[in-house]
């Protein structure tokens, strides 16, 4: 039967899997970005880049 089939059928497993993976990722990134202040260090960095351009 068809449905059996599609229960068995494990080819889209694994980029489920994937994309569970990034986005596991992508929240950890975000998080530790968020608690090292990643925003004062950015604006740090501009301010030395634009004195040394002026």
């Amino acid at each position: 039967m068809i449905l059996t089939r599609l229960i068995q059928d494990e080819t889209g497993a694994a980029a489920s899997e994937y994309a569970i993976m990034v986005a596991i990722i992508a929240l950890a990134i975000a998080t530790a970005a968020s608690l090292m202040d990643l925003r004062a260090a950015y604006s740090a960095v501009v301010g030395i880049v634009a004195s040394f351009v002026q």
